[in-house]
């Protein structure tokens, strides 16, 4: 095999690559979170008297982790987010009276 083929070759596995993970691009986005700040769901969940350990269940993080996020001490995936803001939506929609 020449180095023209080879650079081919290669040339085409990097495309192969880049199509493989261009469809992972794609659905990264910006999350829309439904509160501007963090702490504002610490707020929500201590208005409604949520406990951390029902969120925490809900989207699979531990307690920990839950807090240090509200708390603006790490971050966490923003479909963990996504879930976050739905576990409110239908917390909210079960309790509207």
């Amino acid at each position: 095999m020449g180095f023209e083929e080879r650079t081919a070759l290669s040339g085409s596995f990097l495309f192969f690559i880049f199509f493989k993970n261009a469809k992972k691009i794609k659905k990264l986005k910006v999350v829309e979170m439904m509160f501007e700040k963090r702490q504002d769901y610490k707020n929500w969940r201590k208005r409604n008297n949520v406990r951390l350990w029902d969120v925490s269940k809900y989207i699979n993080l531990s307690e920990g982790t839950i807090s240090r996020w509200e708390n603006d001490m790490r971050d966490i995936p923003d479909w963990k987010i996504e879930l976050y803001d739905r576990f409110i939506q239908e917390y909210e929609k079960a309790n509207d009276k």
